[in-house]
Formats: structure tokens, C-alpha cells, sequence
């Protein structure tokens, strides 16, 4: 199955007229949110989406790569929130929730989410977000990369077991594009709402994440319980109920 086009995406965006923004379309990049970066320093307008068909060296947080091949969704939407900073971080979870969400809506079976910025199918990993700053402009910039197709010829045998591609999971009849263009205008809407000061509803992040399940996250390890409205994540831990934040949205590089 082809993936989708980042063009064609675009044109059915602005069709669907959800996402009250500029949307700019690379072909192969570094990554999309260099290329976001160096449009928010140039003065562009903000809000704005930046999407690529490829990308040469995608990544992750804390510095890992995103395997980034051509048929996959990679995206960066560019915020100015008027909220202060430390809410900001909070964005990750929002994302990750409404891409969830999203794909629940679909019809999609076994979605869940790895705090705090994996979506996954059965546990699988079909998508990632990674959020950064640029102080200087106030803005933040909160990349979206989806599995939409994974060619096992093409997919390095360290991912093969741990990553999904979103198409053949899909129901029939429910278009891989539309779900995506979904997605990313729920996640532009629910990050702008966080940016605006609204809280995260913890219920809702709580349906898609396995509670009671042991983990271990910076260093602690205890049993999930929930969110908080900030996107903490409250690990009960012996008789305490400790919560551990997302981490600052760290600056984005580039010139």
C-alpha cells in the first residue's frame, strides 16, 4: 500500500479547512522541525504546519532517531502559546492523546499510549511526538511522526518487532488520509487549547494508558495511577503516590 504524500495531504487539509494556519510542504529534509525552526525565525506566520515527505535525520526524544522513510506523516506545528512556559511541556501528552484518541475514534483496535509521547497499536509503536522550544520567539514546535505505511524491506531489523505501520490496521472503508489530516488537526486544536492554559483531562489520558502496570520512568519504578492535569505522570510507588513531570521542552537547534 502507497503512504501519503505530503502535498496531497496538504490539499485535503485545506479541503477539510479544520486547521487555521499556513501549511508548508517539503519534499526530503533534515527534519521537519529544523525546517520549522528556520521558518519561525524567518518571520513566517504562526500558526503553521511544516510537513515532509522524508525525512534524513528525524528524531526522538532524548536524542534518538525517527526512522523516517518516504510514506510515513512527519510533521511540525508551530505554536505561540499565551500560557506561561511551564505549561508547555504539557503539550506532549495533549498530542499524544489526541492522536490517540483519533485513532480510537477510527475504528482502530489496541491503541494505547507510552507516556509521555508514544502512540501505540498493540503495543507497537505507530507514532511519536517530540516537543521543543524557541524562547526567543516564544513559539513551541511539536513534531508528529506517524507510521502510516512500514516496508519490512525497508525497516531495520531493530524496529521490525517494536514499530507498526498505521494503513493495514485500519477498518474497511476508512481512508488513511482523512485519519491522518484527523489527527493532525485534533492535535493542533488540543495543543492550542493547553497553549491557551486549559488543563489536560486526566480521565481521558487514562482510558489509553495501562493502569497499575508496573514502570520504570527516570529512575522510579512504581505502578501507573494516572495523570495529572499538568501531564505529570503519577507512579504509586511502596504507600506514596509520586508524580513525574514531563521534563522541560527543551530548545530547538539550528541556525
Amino acid at each position: 500500500m502507497d503512504g501519503i504524500e505530503p502535498a496531497a495531504l496538504a490539499t485535503l487539509l485545506g479541503r477539510r479547512g479544520r486547521f487555521q494556519g499556513r501549511v508548508v510542504v517539503h519534499s526530503d529534509v533534515d527534519s521537519t522541525q529544523d525546517e520549522a525552526a528556520r521558518w519561525v525565525r524567518s518571520g513566517n506566520d504562526v500558526p503553521a504546519l511544516v510537513l515532509a515527505r522524508a525525512q534524513r535525520a528525524g528524531r526522538g526524544r532524548m536524542g534518538r532517531s525517527w526512522h523516517s522513510p518516504t510514506g510515513g506523516v512527519y510533521a511540525t506545528l508551530c505554536l505561540r502559546p499565551s500560557t506561561d512556559v511551564s505549561r508547555w511541556p504539557g503539550m506532549t501528552v495533549a498530542a499524544g492523546l489526541a492522536l490517540a484518541q483519533t485513532l480510537d475514534d477510527a475504528g482502530v483496535a489496541g491503541v494505547d499510549l507510552k507516556w509521555p509521547n508514544d502512540c501505540r497499536i498493540h503495543g507497537r509503536k505507530v507514532a511519536g511526538i517530540l516537543s521543543e522550544a524557541l524562547p526567543e520567539a516564544g513559539v513551541v514546535l511539536v513534531g508528529v511522526g506517524i507510521n502510516a505505511v512500514l516496508d519490512p524491506r525497508r525497516t531495520p531489523d531493530d524496529l521490525a518487532g517494536s514499530a507498526v505501520g498505521l494503513a493495514p490496521l485500519l477498518p474497511p472503508g476508512c481512508a488513511l488520509d482523512v485519519v491522518c489530516a484527523q489527527a493532525l488537526e485534533r492535535i493542533a486544536q488540543t495543543c492550542a487549547a493547553v497553549g491557551a492554559g486549559e488543563s489536560i483531562e486526566p480521565g481521558r489520558v487514562a482510558r489509553f494508558l495501562a493502569i497499575d502496570r508496573e514502570v520504570e520512568v527516570a529512575g522510579r519504578r512504581g505502578h501507573v495511577r494516572g495523570v495529572t492535569a499538568t501531564g505529570a505522570l503519577v507512579l504509586a510507588i511502596g504507600i506514596e503516590n509520586v508524580e513525574i513531570d514531563v521534563g522541560e521542552v527543551c530548545d530547538a537547534g539550528g541556525d
